[in-house]
């Protein structure tokens, strides 16, 4: 069973820059138009985190009245609500079965609801004033809703190769804290979507990608050359820098139309917002978490699907704090890293400290 899901087709959730708020689209300019825009201005790039005051993003608000840290959403029009309103909320119960209530005795003032309209009106409202049903019908913002809200969209590019994507905590500018979710997977894995909306909720609450932990080499081995795009990379590169470079760091990544090597990067980014130069600071409290539903498997971003051995990403059999990987590396020390489906402890412990009671 975990083979077969080892060796599914991939399906790629938040590949960069897309959890950033300055690649979402709004009524003037598309989020593909950004996003092209930001591949080709390596300035621009993924939030690394909200603890840190320092940082675009940061957590979000807590009321003051009710000790709750509500997470407010609105979707897009009514053909998004019809088709993903139901995977939103069973990706929201796999953080909410772990976490539960809010409270002090479960560590955590975390609540994910529908936004509720502030102007009453006998029909549904959406994010959007529109009579339209399609999936991409889109007018005048409704102002029945603040616009620091999650927006839910809906998203269908076909070049982009991912299921789902999600700005990074809360983001100060209007109309910036979006999840896109692709159909994809609607026709026959939905489950599979279910648990990418629930690892996309984990960026919109402000968690990263384990995976990209500075200290990862004592857990998990990653082989850049083993990622999809690589030989396309290698053959665009200028000389400039090498594929050893390039791999490293997520600016160069995104410079030579190679994000997923961005995506496993673990240099933190500098980048330019307003024009004052920043830096992305990361934050990690808690010990590494193998099981953490933010940790890519070893079959995401993998050019060859046949076989675990060829993965980009693979787990240390003896691995864990202050492990010294073995120069000469045999199947007794490796193992694949299967897909996690479900919220670990270490997640909900993440939410316990980024929203304490």
């Amino acid at each position: 069973m975990k083979l077969a899901l080892l060796l599914a087709p991939l399906a790629l959730a938040c590949p960069p820059p897309f959890n950033d708020f300055r690649f979402l689209g709004n009524e003037t300019v598309s989020t593909e138009t950004l996003v092209r825009q930001a591949l080709a201005e390596p300035q621009f790039g993924s939030i690394d985190g909200v603890s840190d005051a320092r940082n675009p993003s940061q957590r979000w608000a807590r009321n003051p009245m009710t000790g709750a840290t509500v997470v407010e959403y609105c979707f897009a029009n009514k053909w998004v609500k019809r088709t993903y309103a139901d995977i939103l909320g069973r990706g929201w119960m796999k953080w909410f079965n772990k976490i539960r209530n809010p409270s002090q005795a479960n560590g955590h003032s975390l609540i994910v609801r529908p936004a509720i309209p502030l102007v009453e009106n006998r029909k549904e409202q959406y994010c959007y004033l529109t009579d339209g049903n399609g999936p991409n019908d889109s007018g005048a913002w409704n102002n029945a809703f603040p616009k620091s809200i999650l927006i839910i969209k809906h998203w269908d590019k076909s070049d982009i190769q991912a299921t789902a994507s999600a700005t990074v905590g809360w983001n100060p500018k209007d109309s910036t804290n979006v999840m896109l979710i692709h159909p994809f997977l609607l026709r026959d894995r939905v489950d599979e979507l279910v648990d990418t909306v629930a690892h996309e909720l984990g960026h919109v609450f402000g968690l990263l990608h384990e995976h990209q932990r500075p200290d990862r080499e004592h857990y998990i081995k990653y082989e850049c050359r083993k990622l999809m795009g690589y030989a396309e990379c290698e053959r665009r590169t200028d000389r400039k820098h090498t594929m050893e470079e390039i791999c490293k760091s997520s600016d160069l990544g995104y410079r030579y139309d190679f994000p997923l090597a961005a995506q496993m990067s673990t240099e933190n980014r500098r980048m330019v917002e307003d024009g004052r130069e920043m830096e992305q600071y990361r934050n990690y409290p808690r010990p590494y978490d193998l099981h953490s539903i933010m940790h890519y498997s070893s079959r995401q971003g993998a050019a060859d699907q046949s076989s675990w051995r060829e993965a980009p990403l693979v787990k240390w059999k003896n691995g864990g704090p202050g492990y010294n990987p073995p120069q000469l590396i045999t199947d007794r020390d490796i193992e694949p890293i299967y897909p996690n489906t479900e919220v670990s402890d270490g997640d909900a412990d993440a939410i316990r400290y980024l929203y304490p009671w």
